[in-house]
C-alpha cells in the first residue's frame, strides 16, 4: 500500500469506509429526497445550506457517487490501450486520459468531504420547497447548475454554492479540485511534519501547481482536450502530422496509473510537449484515485465495504496489467 493512503485517510469524509452496499442513489437524488432541513434563511438563488438530520443516508449518496466515478475512471484507462492498425493514432488515448482523470477527480473530492455535483432543475427545486417549509427561502428559488457541496461532520451542515451554471463547466470543477487538493496537502502537515509526509504533502502541491499557476488557468488540461477533440490538434489524428515524438511518449506512459503516484514524475526536465507533461497529471490523478479506493475498500468494519462490487472488483480485474507494469 502507498503511504499516500496513509497521510490521507485521516482527511476521509468520516464513517465513508462503514458504508455497505448496494448503493443506488447520488447526491442529486439526495436532493430530491427532501430527507434534511434548511434552517438557515437563503440570501441567494445560487446558495444554500442544508442541516444532515441523517447523516449515514448523505454518506450512501458520496458513497455511490464516488465509487461509480472510479470505475468511470479506471475502466476509461482500461480501455484506451494502443490500436494495432493505426499504432501512431493517440486522439482518443488522450481524450479518455483526460475524463479518466476528471472523473477521479470528482471521485477525491467525495471520499475527503466535497463534491461538485450537477444540481439539476429537480433537484433545485426540492431543496427550494424544504427551504420554503422551514420558512427559510426569503423569496428567493435555487437555481440549477453545478454546486461546491462542502460537508462539515461536526456541525452536520452540508454548504452549498453554485459555481457554474447552466450544463456546468469542467474548468470551474478543476479550480475547485485543485484548491481542495491544496487544501488536502496543508492539512496532512498538520498530523505531523514527518520524512512521510511531507514528500507526499509537496507531490500534492506539485500537482496543484501543474493545474493552476504553471498553465494560467485551471482550464489548461481542458483546453488541450477541446484542442484535441474539437480542432484535430497536436497531429493526433491521421494523419499524425509532426507527432512522432510525443506520440511514442504518450503511448509509452498510458499505464503509469498503475504505479505508486508518488514514482510518477510531475515536473521532469525535459518534457517538451503539453501533452506529455497533461498526460502525467491525469495518470497522477487516476494513481491517487486508484491507491485511495483500493485503500477504502479494505477500510470496512463489517468487511462488505460498498466498493466490493464496484471499484474493487473492477481493480481485481486490473491486477494481472499492474504485475505486468512491474516488471516492465
Amino acid at each position: 500500500m502507498s503511504e499516500v493512503a496513509n497521510a490521507i485517510r485521516p482527511l476521509w469524509t468520516p464513517g465513508i469506509n462503514a458504508v455497505e452496499g448496494p448503493l443506488y442513489s447520488s447526491l442529486a437524488d439526495w436532493f430530491r429526497m427532501q430527507k434534511y432541513h434548511v434552517f438557515e434563511p437563503l440570501t441567494s438563488s445560487t446558495a444554500f445550506c442544508i442541516y444532515v438530520s441523517d447523516p449515514e443516508s448523505l454518506l450512501k449518496a458520496f458513497a455511490f457517487d464516488l465509487d461509480r466515478l472510479g470505475c468511470a475512471s479506471f475502466e476509461s484507462l482500461i480501455l484506451s490501450q494502443k490500436s494495432a492498425e493505426l499504432p501512431r493514432s493517440t486522439s482518443w488515448l488522450f481524450i479518455k486520459s483526460y475524463y479518466a482523470a476528471y472523473f477521479a477527480a470528482h471521485s477525491l473530492m467525495r471520499l475527503t468531504k466535497m463534491s461538485c455535483t450537477q444540481v439539476d432543475q429537480s433537484a433545485a427545486s426540492a431543496v427550494a420547497k424544504v427551504a420554503k417549509l422551514y420558512g427559510a427561502d426569503n423569496g428567493f428559488t435555487i437555481s440549477a447548475g453545478t454546486y461546491r457541496c462542502a460537508y462539515d461532520p461536526n456541525s452536520r451542515k452540508l454548504t452549498c454554492n453554485q459555481i457554474a451554471s447552466g450544463g456546468g463547466s469542467h474548468e470551474v470543477v478543476w479550480d475547485t479540485f485543485a484548491k481542495h487538493i491544496m487544501a488536502v496537502s496543508s492539512e496532512i502537515l498538520k498530523f505531523g511534519l514527518t520524512a512521510t509526509t511531507q514528500p507526499i504533502s509537496i507531490k500534492l502541491t506539485e500537482l496543484c501547481g501543474e493545474l493552476l499557476q504553471n498553465h494560467s488557468s485551471a482550464g489548461w488540461l481542458s483546453g488541450l482536450r477541446n484542442r484535441v477533440n474539437y480542432q484535430q490538434a497536436f497531429g493526433c489524428w491521421f494523419p499524425y502530422v509532426s507527432s512522432l515524438r510525443h506520440s511514442e511518449k504518450l503511448r509509452g506512459e498510458q499505464r503509469m496509473w498503475l504505479l505508486d503516484p508518488m514514482n510518477i514524475p510531475l515536473q521532469e526536465q525535459g518534457v517538451w510537449h503539453d501533452l506529455v507533461q497533461a498526460q502525467r497529471v491525469c495518470q497522477f490523478i487516476v494513481a491517487l484515485c486508484r491507491v485511495e479506493l483500493a485503500d477504502l475498500a479494505t477500510r470496512s468494519p463489517s468487511g462488505k465495504s460498498f466498493c466490493d462490487t464496484g471499484s474493487a472488483a473492477l481493480l481485481k480485474q486490473v491486477a494481472p496489467l499492474a504485475r505486468r507494469k512491474a516488471v516492465e
